[in-house]
């Protein structure tokens, strides 16, 4: 028996629940509820039965003496039950008038003296859909450390996405609330549209900062459940976060916890910070070309293809054996050097390769020079995506600054000066033109109006 639960429940819960176990004859290490007796107190022994003239500590001592998987989940049941009852009641006293028809009837159910024994029994539909999906492409690199997936998991799988899409549509296809932490992520990757949800990310922010930090499920984790998500080291399972998000909304609901928590500084994993992140990678520059660019001892890990708008370039991780090394690359790049969204350097990098080809790379740390920004383990990446954005791009102004900054003495730099400027004046001139046309158009209203 999970002593968190009996130790937090009342009396009248407790004796309940005991009249349930003797309704049923369920029967635990000691037995079913005389036998306990009998071994438990010897002086009174079975001579006093009643449960609701037991201690506390008696019915506890019962209770714990169980241990199958299914009788605890019945307890919990029990517990459920009478704390649903409890919050509708709440509810009811807080908001008498908001309480709809349907809503009272479900509150004379829940209000019933037989409604937590006699709805206690063991749920037939819980749903868990844990399913490994063949891609259906090759697999450059299964990042076992961070997703908990070896390419032996996918032998045989014949689950697509189809399949998952099916699935999940069927669980979402009456009016379901979907609970998870940043839910985008998955929704986008399942390819769809369900608008009641519950993200935990949103829900829950840190205390005096932009919100557009939000904190990590492991650190909701910790400061909301008090527990840790997952061990140092630990690869990654979907079905411990998923639990965890509905541990965070329950607890929000049932204990009203606050949704405020204090900003918690998290020992930024060396694998994570030993590593460069870059944007705006023209699609013709390859692995080898960027090691004219930036400089030291590197891998590539390409990400994916920037934004709609710009299917011309990608992003990678840089990855070097350790944060010496990423940082003593990012030291030597000459560029304007700023922060991103969140706080961590990054600098504007230009470049003019052998082959003609030329721009201007982003090139970001992966951590703050304090590291005190989270950079936890997700699902698919081993960077969270709220914190490892694109960055903004620069005003036509702001890049024109950059490129004259980075391009003394190079012709092709000079070249894009030149034909941002005259972009410019073709863009004011347009706007001249539809400024002049609104303007036709509202007299041409007045007149019909006339």
């Amino acid at each position: 028996m999970d002593s968190k639960f009996a130790s937090s429940a009342k009396k009248e819960v407790l004796v309940e629940i005991v009249k349930l176990a003797q309704k049923r004859q369920m029967k635990g290490s000691s037995g079913g509820w005389k036998d306990f007796l009998r071994s438990h107190d010897k002086k009174l022994g079975v001579s006093l039965s009643d449960p609701s003239k037991r201690s506390v500590d008696d019915l506890l001592a019962f209770l714990k003496t169980f241990s199958q998987e299914d009788d605890i989940k019945l307890f919990k049941k029990v517990f459920q039950c009478y704390s649903n009852r409890d919050a509708v009641e709440k509810l009811q006293k807080k908001s008498p008038d908001s309480e709809s028809a349907e809503q009272g009837l479900v509150r004379l159910t829940f209000e019933h003296p037989q409604y937590p024994t006699d709805y206690s029994f063991p749920s037939h539909e819980e749903v868990k859909l844990n399913e490994f999906v063949n891609p259906n492409k090759p697999i450059a690199d299964y990042r076992t450390e961070i997703t908990g997936i070896t390419a032996g998991d996918l032998d045989g799988v014949s689950c697509s996405l189809a399949d998952v899409q099916m699935s999940m549509k069927k669980l979402l296809s009456h009016g379901t609330i979907l609970i998870g932490h940043s839910l985008h992520n998955d929704l986008r990757a399942l390819k769809i549209d369900h608008a009641r949800v519950i993200d935990t990310s949103y829900v829950f922010k840190y205390r005096d900062q932009p919100s557009n930090r939000r904190p990590s499920l492991s650190n909701l984790c910790k400061s909301v459940l008090g527990f840790e998500l997952r061990k140092k080291d630990s690869p990654h399972n979907c079905l411990d976060d998923a639990c965890t998000a509905m541990k965070l909304v329950l607890a929000k609901i049932e204990r009203g916890v606050d949704c405020i928590i204090p900003l918690v500084r998290e020992e930024v994993q060396e694998p994570k910070v030993a590593k460069l992140l870059v944007h705006r990678i023209p699609v013709a520059v390859h692995s080898e070309e960027l090691h004219k660019v930036i400089p030291g001892d590197f891998t590539l890990e390409v990400k994916q293809a920037n934004k709609k708008g710009q299917a011309d370039k990608y992003s990678a991780f840089v990855n070097f054996k350790n944060q010496q090394e990423a940082n003593e690359a990012f030291e030597k790049l000459e560029g304007n050097q700023d922060k991103d969204s969140v706080g961590r350097p990054q600098k504007l990098v230009s470049f003019h390769l052998d082959s003609g080809i030329s721009g201007v790379l982003c090139v970001c740390k992966m951590a703050t020079n304090n590291l005190d920004i989270e950079v936890n383990p997700m699902k698919r990446s081993s960077v969270d995506e709220e914190t490892v954005r694109e960055p903004k791009k620069p005003r036509i102004e702001d890049q024109c600054t950059e490129l004259k900054e980075a391009g003394a003495g190079c012709n092709q730099c000079e070249t894009h000066v030149t034909e941002i400027e005259r972009l410019k004046k073709e863009l004011n001139h347009r706007d001249d033109e539809i400024s002049n046309l609104n303007k036709l158009i509202v007299n041409l209203v007045r007149k019909q109006g006339l």
